[in-house]
């Protein structure tokens, strides 16, 4: 793909996250009371917002992803770097478009936002890799096992947007919870770990590609997946906590 013609692609889908950011602002002001009673100048009502296009954005590019895995299973095992579809390719482009749109957010609330550090650098290592990629065609399988793990994002936003609404000690919140952590568990520690693999037996592809491309990809998908671990541990404490392990159960 030309790079002015991706450059191009990925900046009108990161405004259409943006457009869908204010327009979610401006809905959940009419209609939601829990909204209206969030601290704008704690950054609460952005990360509302934030946290609704987080999910739309989670439902599409899930979808998006399972669709392409069905009409292309090779996408699971393909020894062809290079191997992608034209769906994959747009999904790329979409999962792109909207982390730079979340991006741009969190660096405007900055500390305002809970896990503010973490959040921004796993931003911008998505953005260097999936930029890449799209651009070069490659690594879309792994790219696609990567993107599937957006079928987490809905839970954990809910649990933040629950918290607020208050029901933190509803059942509803308890088992969102347990959702997350075997979903965090399941796709972003096992499936997005196993990718760690794939690059291994895609390595003689790997290393022909141009040298930016072998040192950047690489280390944000590393990276990457120190943050899926990270998360992990903290989510796994806090269900421990909940369910009363190694201390008194939180309901």
């Amino acid at each position: 793909m030309e790079q002015m013609e991706l450059a191009t692609g990925i900046a009108k889908l990161t405004c259409a996250f943006q457009a869908t950011y204010w327009g979610t602002r401006h809905l959940s002001e009419a209609a939601s009371p829990t909204y209206r009673s969030l601290d704008a100048a704690k950054g609460e009502k952005g990360y509302w917002a934030a946290s609704v296009t987080g999910i739309i954005h989670a439902i599409v590019v899930t979808v998006l992803c399972c669709i392409a895995y069905w009409q292309e299973p090779r996408l699971f095992r393909a020894d062809d770097v290079y191997f992608r579809t034209g769906l994959t390719q747009f999904t790329c482009q979409i999962f792109c478009g909207y982390t730079l749109s979340d991006f741009f957010l969190s660096v405007f609330f900055g500390s305002k936002w809970p896990g503010w550090q973490a959040n921004l650098l796993h931003h911008v290592c998505v953005i260097a890799a999936w930029y890449m990629l799209a651009l070069g065609g490659y690594f879309q399988g792994p790219a696609t096992a990567a993107m599937v793990c957006e079928i987490t994002t809905p839970f954990v936003n809910t649990r933040w947007v629950l918290d607020k609404a208050g029901l933190k000690n509803s059942n509803i919140y308890f088992w969102n919870g347990i959702i997350m952590l075997l979903l965090w568990f399941l796709f972003r520690v096992c499936l997005y770990g196993y990718q760690a693999v794939r690059l291994y037996q895609l390595r003689t592809g790997l290393l022909a590609l141009p040298v930016k491309d072998i040192i950047v990809f690489p280390s944000c998908y590393f990276l990457g997946l120190l943050l899926q671990v990270f998360w992990f541990t903290k989510i796994l404490k806090g269900a421990m906590k909940a369910l009363g392990i190694g201390g008194k159960r939180k309901r």
